[in-house]
């Protein structure tokens, strides 16, 4: 799991977006991009599930979101459309294109044009501890735009056969594009599914949570992936290893 967590980590174009902004805002918030295996994935109700828990975690107290979900799930009507986006997106532009829901700000990126989205994911990075991002009705061209800014790539698969050969498919299309390093797995048990073990061998992608219709690992999930301030670097947060071990053992 070091490879992804050392993904984690601010990227070198967010670092100089940062050059010269006043010191309390130095502290860029992680991306995460959740994908599809196929159809039946349940991205949608995993990154739902995630972003509730961070929003009760990382900003129970606060009058702003510390937490965004952003999803393509409107390409009918969207905020940006009659907006008149500007080329430089303030809090005062932002205000106009989110929505809050249950405790975060969600946003529709499905009418934003493609040079724009790296922008708005920067524009999130800097004034948000956790940007969830779910794919799952996302174009490719859409995709691609969002996981070449994304710090980390979740792959969601059933463990079924079907299912981890769509796995497959993604992880080969993430190589092609040069983006297999900031990936890994997130597996819903299927009844007499693969093992993390075998998916990873399957797709080369190491599993970082193994989830059943039990929320707990989800919430050890979200607390690996964006701990609190006060536990960052403790031994509070389970590391996904430990949390995939676990699951496996009470299958």
């Amino acid at each position: 799991m070091q490879r992804v967590r050392e993904l984690i980590s601010p990227s070198d174009r967010t670092q100089d977006a940062l050059h010269g902004m006043p010191e309390e805002r130095l502290a860029p918030g992680y991306v995460f991009a959740f994908l599809a295996a196929h159809s039946s994935s349940k991205v949608r109700l995993i990154t739902k599930q995630l972003t509730q828990s961070w929003s009760r975690r990382l900003s129970p107290q606060r009058s702003q979101s510390s937490v965004l979900l952003a999803d393509f799930s409107e390409p009918g009507y969207s905020r940006w459309q009659t907006a008149k986006v500007a080329r430089r997106l303030d809090r005062r532009s932002w205000s106009t294109l989110v929505r809050e829901a249950e405790g975060h700000d969600r946003v529709d990126f499905s009418a934003v044009n493609l040079p724009y989205i790296g922008p708005a994911l920067d524009y999130a990075r800097l004034h948000y501890r956790v940007s969830c991002i779910d794919l799952s009705s996302a174009k490719p061209a859409q995709c691609l735009e969002v996981l070449r800014s994304s710090d980390s790539i979740f792959v969601v698969s059933n463990t079924d056969r079907l299912s981890l050969d769509g796995a497959c498919d993604r992880a080969e299309w993430l190589r092609a594009m040069g983006l297999a390093e900031n990936c890994g797995l997130i597996l819903w048990r299927s009844p007499h599914g693969a093992t993390a073990a075998e998916a990873e061998d399957l797709t080369g992608f190491p599993v970082c949570s193994l989830l059943g219709a039990e929320n707990r690992q989800l919430e050890l999930l979200a607390q690996w992936l964006a701990p609190r301030p006060e536990f960052e670097g403790g031994s509070e947060t389970q590391s996904a290893e430990e949390q995939t071990e676990e699951a496996t053992e009470s299958k």
